[in-house]
């Protein structure tokens, strides 16, 4: 037997749910709308008269989210920084428009939805990808800071990060009968 602990998948998966399931629901409903708008099968129409959202948008989501291919293709690894580029810009951008949605009340729940969309080789740039987009002067500034304010120091000073996939992947059920 070794000293490592054994993780297996069912222990992760209840994790990540029981992760989603503490978010409030505003939370969770945007984040699986933004999973919903990413799956390029969707119909924009669909997902909004399932969730009651405005189709313009979640049109410029899901045009925004075309960028999600080029941010993963670009993701600098091992102090790589010549794409910053190619990568900075479209992620910053994307970010901010899911900060300014407002539903997204937490540096968590952003970094839930934005492993579950990138990966898990985004995580050591989520916090200064959220940092900039929570920043950003067209936020109250009330929002600014409940949102600022929301990242740990454990998350800011992390020494390292997985580069393990997520696994729990929520999506919207309705209960209309």
């Amino acid at each position: 037997m070794s000293g490592k602990p054994q993780t297996d998948g069912g222990t992760i998966i209840f994790s990540e749910m029981k992760e989603f399931a503490g978010f409030p629901k505003q939370d969770q409903y945007y984040i699986s709308r933004s999973l919903d708008v990413f799956n390029k099968n969707a119909s924009i129409q669909i997902i909004a008269e399932q969730f009651c959202a405005d189709v313009a948008i979640l049109t410029e989501q899901k045009k925004l989210y075309k960028n999600l291919t080029t941010i993963q293709n670009n993701i600098p690894y091992e102090g790589n920084l010549f794409s910053l580029e190619d990568f900075v810009e479209p992620l910053i951008i994307t970010s901010t428009f899911d900060v300014a949605q407002e539903n997204l009340s937490s540096f968590n729940s952003y970094r839930f939805l934005y492993e579950r969309l990138l990966g898990g080789e985004i995580r050591p740039w989520l916090v200064p990808a959220f940092c900039m987009a929570a920043a950003m002067p067209t936020l109250a500034p009330t929002l600014r800071k409940s949102l600022l304010q929301s990242i740990s120091e454990a998350a800011a000073t992390a020494p390292g990060w997985s580069e393990r996939k997520p696994i729990f992947f929520p999506s919207f059920v309705s209960l209309d009968l």
